[in-house]
């Protein structure tokens, strides 16, 4: 394993577009060995799957980006997992990801993710692997989190109760300014209000003074996760926060995921059928880590396109 790199004492130097090309690229090639070296460690093998499917999953806030002959992967999780339920163990990839219509800041249709799964894993033991990897690539120490319940997030930044109705969730909408008064409570589920408030008021306020994890998100809104044992309202799932920037979406992963509430195929798509291999997954958590958003809070670039060697 590579040494471990100072966390928030003493942070690298910012990075930005000005800086010479070499420098750049040469801080980009540094995170990638450091991400291969700490799983070279814990041998858990890298593996390259492929980019293009002819079949995908619906998701409600994912479009796949359609390409000749199919559609390019927003996640390389389509063929990781026949992989794990074929007896490969634990498994990573660093996969570059496609998703149609996002860009800004923090979002491109093209980007790279590091995604991983382990064998008999809890989202606590896995959640602590993503900080364990974020200090070696030298950002804060992992020690330094803070966790925290989705629920305890969600009442504390909005005052509302996650899982509260349409009109008590457009309520906190409106009392935050992120809703009008005039709009019908009812114009929306509870879902999209609950992601708005999520999205507006609470991810921003996470991390500001290091990493947060954020665990057992609503059932509802992770059909690929099993619920959790002791109350099947909340999901086993996690994501890791840092700066108000959401850096890795993981969960124990559910064996046979409920459909996906709201989605749709993508004309011209066809529907995966995970039958085939989904009864044989084993028991495992898995996670999905964006790279370049890590890049840029390791460097404090402004934006993905700062860290993308060919914006």
């Amino acid at each position: 394993m590579s040494p471990r790199r100072p966390g928030n004492d003493a942070q690298p130097a910012p990075l930005h577009p000005a800086l010479p090309l070499r420098q750049r690229l040469a801080r980009r090639a540094r995170l990638l060995r450091d991400i291969r070296a700490f799983f070279a460690a814990r041998e858990v093998l890298e593996v390259d799957t492929p980019l293009r499917t002819q079949a995908v999953v619906p998701e409600v806030h994912i479009r796949p980006l359609a390409c000749e002959g199919g559609w390019l992967l927003p996640s390389p999780e389509r063929y990781l997992k026949p992989l794990l339920a074929a007896g490969s163990g634990d498994i990573y990839q660093l996969s570059h990801a496609f998703r149609a219509g996002e860009s800004g800041r923090h979002h491109a249709e093209e980007f790279l993710l590091c995604e991983w799964y382990r064998l008999g894993k809890t989202i606590e033991e896995l959640a602590q692997e993503v900080l364990e990897l974020m200090a070696t690539c030298g950002g804060p120490a992992a020690d330094s989190a803070r966790w925290l319940r989705y629920e305890q997030s969600f009442l504390e930044h909005c005052e509302a109760h996650p899982l509260a109705s349409s009109a008590e969730l457009h309520a906190a909408a409106v009392k935050r300014g992120v809703a009008s008064e005039g709009a019908s409570p009812d114009s929306l589920p509870a879902a999209s209000w609950r992601d708005l408030l999520m999205s507006l008021c609470v991810q921003p306020a996470l991390g500001a003074d290091g990493p947060v994890v954020l665990t057992h998100f609503p059932a509802s809104d992770s059909p690929l996760a099993t619920p959790d044992a002791e109350d099947a309202r909340w999901a086993q799932r996690f994501e890791v926060f840092w700066g108000g920037l959401e850096l890795a979406n993981g969960c124990r992963e559910a064996r046979a995921p409920d459909a996906v509430a709201g989605a749709a195929l993508p004309a011209g798509a066809e529907y995966l059928d995970t039958t085939q291999w989904s009864a044989d997954l084993p028991d495992c958590a898995g996670v999905a880590l964006g790279v370049d958003r890590l890049l840029m809070r390791l460097t404090g670039a402004p934006s993905l396109e700062a860290v993308q060697p060919n914006p």
